[in-house]
This record gives C-alpha cells, structure tokens and sequence, in this order.
C-alpha cells in the first residue's frame, strides 16, 4: 500500500470515529415536560439533568429487539444517586421513546416518555448538545439542529404518522463506518 492511500485510509477512519453524537432525552410525564438527561451511546457516558449535571458510565449494556438494559454507574461517588437500573424503549427509527428508572432516587424510579428534539426551543436545545458535545469530547456543532423546519419530535405517542425519519446517529456511523471499510477494500484491491 503507497503512503497516499495509507493517508487516506487514516483520514477516513478518524472521520468515521468523530461521529459520535450525544442524545438529549427530554423526559415527558401526562405531556409535561419533566427533565432532561443526556446520552452518548458511543461513549457509555450518560449526564443527569441536576445543578452538576452528574455523569454517569454506561455499564452492562443489553439490547433485544427495541429494548434496551443498562446500568447507570456514578464516575464520582458520594452524589446520592451511585448506581441504578434503566430500560428504554426504541420507535422503529432506533430513537428512544421511553425510559424507565428501578432506583427511585432516580427521577422517583418514574418511566417517562421521552422525546429527543424540542421544536419549540431549538436555541435552547442547541446550547444544550453543544455543552454536552464538550464535555464528551466530541465535535461542538455535532447533532445541532440548523433547520428549524427539519426539526423533528419523536416520542412514543408523538410519532405515530408512520414518516419515515432519519436513523439512530449511532445506525449512521455504523452505516459510515461499513461504506468506508468497504471503499478501502476496493482501493487495496485494485492495487
């Protein structure tokens, strides 16, 4: 393999690896908005929406069919919240749609619908997901919402139309991640 295609390929592959994105859970009891939390899937990282915005690692992980099981691990200990169970819920888009909490010192152990872009202020969730995209480390402008009118809710009751919506971003940096791998192979083949 020549030095320009070696240079290519670790360009292509650090592209890939910079798509991580964090999702924002706005959680929803009667309709009402409740709280927030926020999570990076590629990370295992997992923030609560409190005066510290406490952070969490994402431990044993499980996922069958649209459910997923993990479990909430405090990176700092002596927060009063160390460790808790979760179940969420996935639409047929891979976006959560629900969560549920087993500690009830947890948001009161409550399950919540959830919704994943707030419409109505997109300033406010833009502000949001470039804070979090910091402190994971990610790229700041990754997941912000620049067209008002591309914004989507999703929650379990709210998307009910069938519309078909973009993929988890974790489905799109898999997607990514496979096409590059098969770009290369091409290109090393033909070599």
């Amino acid at each position: 393999m020549n030095s320009k295609t070696f240079a290519f390929v670790v360009i292509l592959l650090m592209t890939v690896s910079a798509s991580a994105q964090v999702e924002m859970l706005y959680h929803y009891q009667n309709d009402q908005f409740s709280h927030y939390s926020v999570m990076d899937r590629a990370k295992k990282l997992y923030w609560m929406d409190d005066d510290d915005n406490t952070c969490f690692v994402i431990k044993d992980y499980k996922k069958s069919g649209n459910t997923e099981i993990f479990v909430l691990d405090a990176k700092e200990k002596g927060v009063g919240m160390e460790q808790t169970q979760v179940t969420t819920t996935l639409d047929s888009c891979g976006h959560t749609a629900t969560i549920h909490y087993k500690n009830p010192k947890f948001f009161g152990g409550e399950k919540y619908d959830v919704r994943t872009c707030t419409p109505e202020d997109l300033e406010e969730h833009n502000r949001l997901v470039r804070y979090f995209n910091e402190l994971a480390g990610n790229p700041i402008e990754q997941g912000v919402v620049t067209n008002p009118s591309g914004a989507t809710s999703v929650s379990s009751v709210a998307n009910q139309s069938g519309e078909s919506q973009s993929k988890n971003p974790v489905d799109k940096v898999k997607g990514a991640a496979k096409s590059a791998v098969g770009k290369i192979k091409g290109l090393l083949k033909k070599k």
